[in-house]
C-alpha cells in the first residue's frame, strides 16, 4: 500500500505549544509547535534557527529548520507586529512561520477554508486574509499551553498514518483503435493466451495495456459471476491411461445417475401426480377448495417439462457414447434399460463429444429449472395444506406415499444441477490444461452456475422494498437502479480516535455499498441487525418472505437511515494497520428526492469520519477499499457501456508497494458518454484526442498522458492539480513505478486538514 499521510511525530520535550482562535475565520483553532531547530545544537545561543509545526483546519505543515532572516520576504510579518512584541524572539518566530504557512497553502485549500468559515459564520470577512498582517495578528494572539505532552499525545493518535491499497483509474484510448472484437464479451482468456488476446484486440497498444494486469470482472445482468478459467497449476501435464480411466468412471456414473433421475421424475409425474389428480376428480366432494388449489401448486407444470428435457438429454448422452466408439479397444455397452457400461479408458474424442453435448443441452435447462426453483420453497406448505384435509381421498393417498418420500422426490431437480457441476469438476481435474475439451466443460459449468443462482435471485425493486422493511425511514426511491453489493458493521470513533478506549461508548453504524453510492445507517442498540444478517435477509428468496403489518415493521426496525452520498463524493483511507478507515465526504444527503446536503450536520461536525471495522471486515480495511473501488467503476459506466467490446477492466498489483490499480480501459467514444470520472485519468496518444480534460476539472485530480516513442520507450507526462507537471521517458519496466512515483496514487485528499478543526478543539479539552 502507499502512505498518503504520515503520522505526526514530534520530540515533545523540545517543543512549546501555542494556540489561538482566528476571529476572522469563524474562530477556527490554530495550533503551533515552536522550538529551537535540531540543527542549532552546535550553537545553542542562535535563536534564528527554529523549527515550527503548524496545525490549522487547512492542514498540517512542518518546518524543521527555519532561518529568521530580516532579508526574507516573510519577515514582513514580523514588521507588522506591535513594537513591544517585535523584540520577543518567540513571537517573531510565530509570525514568520505563519506567513510562510499561508504563502504555501494551495489556493483550493484557502478557498475551502474561507467557504467553510462563511457557511458557519455569515459575519466572517474574506478581506485581508493570509497576508503578513493576518499572520502578525494571529501571532500576537498566541497563548502558551501548559499541557503540551497530553495535547501532542492526542494529536499523534488522531493524525495517524493513512494509506491506500487500491486505486481506480480510467485509461482512455483514441477512437476506433480497438482491433479485433472478441467472440464473447465476458470470456476471460487463460494466462497462456493473454498476449495473443491483447495483440488481436488492442493492436499497437497491446504491450502497454498488458502492464495494467490481467482482465478482471464486474457483474452485469448478462453474467453475474466470474467465468471459470483453467489453471495450469492444478492440472496434469498429460492425459495418462490412469486419468482416462478415472474419467471413464465419472462418465459412467453420470449416465447411470441420469437414468435413475429420469426414472424418479417419471414416477413423480406419471404415477404420483396422476393418481393425485384422479383422487381429486373422484372425491371432489370430500376435497376442500384449499387442498385442490394446493395440489395445483404441489405439482407445477415445469415438472413435466423437466422430465421431457432430461429424457432427451439422457438419449443424447447415450448417443454420444454409441457414436464415439472410435477405437477397437474401446468397449462401450449401452443396454436396453438405458444405462451404459464403459469397459476401457475413453478417448479424447469421446470426452470432447461429451463436453459439447453438455454445452448444447444445459442452456435448455434454464427456463424449466429456473421456474421450478422459484416455486420449490412453497411446495412444503402445499403438502401440509393437502394433508390437513384428512377426510379426502387425496390426503389419504399422500399419507400412503409419505410426506418425507414426496419431499425427497420433489427436491431431486434442485439437487441435480449441482451434481452435474460436481461431475464436471471431477472430470476437469483429470484433463491437461491444453486439452481441447477443458474450456467447453468450464463453459457448461458456468451455465449451471447461472441457473442455480436463480433460486436466490432478488429483483432490484424487491431489494429496495426489503430495505424499506429493515431500515427505518429508508427513502422509497433511493438506489432502485443501483446494484446492492455488500454491507459492513462499523464503530464511529470520536477524536482522538483511540479505538480501544472508546469501543464501549462508540456509536454503531452500518455502511451499505451500492454500485456508485454509499448509504450510512445507524444501529438502534447492541442487538441490532448485523451486516451479515442484513445480507442474508436481502438475498433470501423473496417467495419465502412473510408479510408484516406496519406495527410489526416499527417493532422490527433495528436500523435507521442516516445519509447517502455518491461514491464519487466520498474518499476512503486505511488506518491503524487495516483495523479502521476514514470516510471523507464532500456532501451527504438526507433523502433522494430533494438532494439537500446535510450542511448543518456534517460541516459543523468533523468533515472526516473514522470507523473501526467489525465482524467480517475486522482488520480488513483493504478488502473494503477494493470493494469501494470496484463499485465506483461499476457506477461510472452503464451496463450497455460495460457490455460493449470497446470496454474492459483490468487489475494489476504494483510490486514493492502493495498497491493495486483497478483500471477501466475504454475508447474516447465511451468517455464522451460518461457523467462521472475517475480521479486518475491516463490518456493514450494525447494528440489523437481533440479535447483534453485537465486536472481540477470534473473531479479529476491526476492526468497522465502517454505517448509511444518507439523502440520500447514511452513518453509520460503527469499533471497533478495545483502542482507542476512532470515529464519522463521510460521503458516498459519503468512505466508503472514512474507513474506511481509521480503521485498517480494520490487520488485521496489530505484528510488531516479536513479533521483539523475538530481535532484542534479537542486538543484544548486537555488544557
Amino acid at each position: 500500500m502507499v502512505i498518503i499521510s504520515q503520522q505526526l511525530s514530534f520530540a515533545t520535550e523540545d517543543l512549546q505549544l501555542f494556540h489561538t482562535t482566528d476571529p476572522i475565520l469563524s474562530n477556527d483553532r490554530i495550533l503551533l509547535l515552536y522550538g529551537i531547530s535540531s540543527t542549532s545544537i552546535a550553537h545553542p545561543s542562535s535563536s534564528s534557527r527554529i523549527q515550527c509545526h503548524v496545525l490549522t483546519p487547512a492542514g498540517v505543515r512542518s518546518y524543521p529548520r527555519l532561518a529568521l532572516s530580516p532579508n526574507s520576504p516573510l519577515y514582513k510579518a514580523v514588521e507588522c507586529l506591535p513594537r513591544d512584541e517585535q523584540g520577543d524572539e518567540v513571537c517573531r518566530g510565530l509570525a514568520f512561520t505563519l506567513l510562510k504557512y499561508f504563502s504555501e497553502l494551495p489556493e483550493p485549500a484557502k478557498d475551502a477554508w474561507v467557504k467553510h468559515s462563511l457557511s458557519t459564520d455569515k459575519r466572517s470577512s474574506a478581506l485581508g486574509l493570509f497576508n503578513e498582517a493576518h499572520a502578525a495578528h494571529l501571532a500576537s494572539r498566541m497563548v502558551k499551553a501548559n499541557n503540551p505532552k497530553e495535547v501532542l499525545r492526542s494529536l499523534s493518535a488522531a493524525y495517524t498514518a493513512q494509506s491506500l491499497s487500491c486505486v481506480d483509474v480510467d485509461l482512455i484510448l483514441p477512437s476506433k483503435t480497438t482491433g479485433g472484437v472478441p467472440t464473447e464479451r465476458f470470456t476471460i482468456p487463460d494466462s497462456s493466451s493473454f498476449e495473443h488476446h491483447d495483440s488481436s484486440r488492442h493492436c499497437k497498444y497491446a504491450s502497454l495495456i498488458q502492464l495494467f494486469g490481467e482482465p478482471a470482472f464486474l457483474p452485469t445482468s448478462k453474467i453475474c459471476r466470474v467465468p471459470s478459467r483453467a489453471d495450469a497449476i492444478n492440472h496434469p501435464s498429460s492425459f495418462t491411461p490412469a486419468r482416462k480411466d478415472k474419467v471413464r468412471l465419472e462418465i459412467q456414473e453420470l449416465v447411470g445417475t441420469e437414468h435413475n433421475y429420469v426414472r424418479k421424475l417419471d414416477e413423480l409425474v406419471h404415477s404420483i401426480a396422476t393418481r393425485c389428480l384422479e383422487e381429486v376428480n373422484g372425491f371432489d366432494a370430500r376435497s376442500s377448495h384449499a387442498s385442490v388449489t394446493a395440489l395445483k401448486g404441489l405439482f407445477p407444470s415445469t415438472l413435466a417439462e423437466i422430465l421431457r428435457t432430461n429424457s432427451k438429454f439422457l438419449n443424447a448422452l447415450l448417443s454420444v457414447l454409441r457414436e464415439k466408439k472410435t477405437r477397437p479397444q474401446e468397449e462401450i455397452q449401452v443396454y436396453d434399460s438405458g444405462q451404459a457400461r464403459i469397459n476401457s479408458p475413453v478417448s479424447e474424442t469421446c470426452v470432447l463429444a461429451l463436453a459439447e453435448c453438455l454445452l448444447t443441452w444445459f442452456p435448455r435447462f434454464t427456463t424449466c429449472y429456473g421456474s421450478y426453483m422459484q416455486a420449490h420453497p412453497s411446495l412444503g406448505k402445499h403438502i401440509r395444506i393437502v394433508l390437513a384435509d384428512g377426510d379426502s381421498g387425496l390426503a389419504r393417498y399422500l399419507q400412503t406415499v409419505g410426506e418425507q418420500r414426496l419431499m425427497s422426490l420433489l427436491i431431486e431437480p434442485i439437487q441435480r444441477l449441482p451434481r452435474y457441476a460436481l461431475y464436471i469438476d471431477n472430470i476437469v481435474k483429470q484433463l491437461p490444461s491444453e486439452n481441447p475439451s477443458l474450456k467447453t466443460f468450464l463453459k457448461a459449468k458456468d451455465i449451471l452456475t447461472a441457473i442455480c443462482s436463480q433460486d436466490t435471485f432478488v429483483p432490484r425493486d424487491s431489494r429496495t422494498s426489503r430495505l424499506q422493511q429493515l431500515v427505518y425511514a429508508w427513502p422509497a426511491d433511493l438506489m432502485r437502479a443501483a446494484r446492492f453489493i455488500t454491507a459492513m458493521d462499523a464503530l464511529a470513533l470520536d477524536p482522538p480516535y483511540h479505538g480501544r478506549t472508546q469501543s464501549e461508548m462508540a456509536k454503531e453504524y452500518m455502511l451499505l455499498l451500492f454500485s456508485g453510492y454509499l448509504v450510512v445507517a445507524s444501529k438502534h442498540n447492541e442487538g441490532s441487525l448485523s451486516a451479515r444478517g442484513l445480507l442474508a435477509e436481502i438475498d433470501r428468496p423473496y417467495l419465502e418472505r412473510g408479510t408484516r403489518n406496519e406495527t410489526q415493521h416499527e417493532q422490527a426496525y433495528s436500523l435507521s437511515f442516516y445519509a447517502w452520498a455518491p461514491l464519487g463524493a466520498v474518499d476512503f483511507t486505511e488506518i491503524n494497520s487495516g483495523t479502521g478507515i476514514t470516510l471523507s465526504p464532500s456532501a451527504f444527503y438526507d433523502s433522494h428526492r430533494n438532494c439537500t446536503p446535510r450542511v448543518a450536520k456534517f460541516l459543523l461536525a468533523p468533515c472526516t469520519f473514522v470507523y473501526s471495522l467489525q465482524a467480517s471486515y475486522e482488520g480488513k480495511a483493504g478488502r473494503w477499499i477494493e470493494e469501494v473501488v470496484k463499485a465506483r467503476v461499476e457506477g461510472r459506466f452503464s451496463e450497455m457501456q460495460r457490455e460493449s467490446a470497446d470496454w474492459e477492466v483490468r487489475m494489476s498489483a504494483i510490486a514493492g508497494l502493495d498497491l493495486a490499480l483497478f483500471t477501466a480501459i475504454h475508447e474516447k467514444r465511451i468517455d464522451q458518454e460518461q457523467t462521472q470520472y475517475a480521479p486518475v485519468r491516463i490518456v493514450i496518444d494525447p494528440d489523437a484526442h481533440a479535447k483534453r480534460i485537465r486536472p481540477g476539472q470534473k473531479g479529476i485530480e491526476v492526468v497522465a498522458s502517454v505517448s509511444l516513442e518507439g523502440e520500447g520507450f514511452y513518453r509520460v507526462e503527469v499533471e497533478v492539480a495545483n502542482e507542476r507537471a512532470s515529464r519522463d521517458l521510460v521503458t516498459k519496466a519503468e512505466f508503472l513505478p514512474v507513474l506511481i512515483r509521480r503521485r498517480v496514487y494520490n487520488t485521496q485528499p489530505q484528510t488531516n486538514g479536513a479533521i483539523s478543526a475538530n481535532l484542534l478543539q479537542l486538543a484544548m479539552h486537555y488544557k
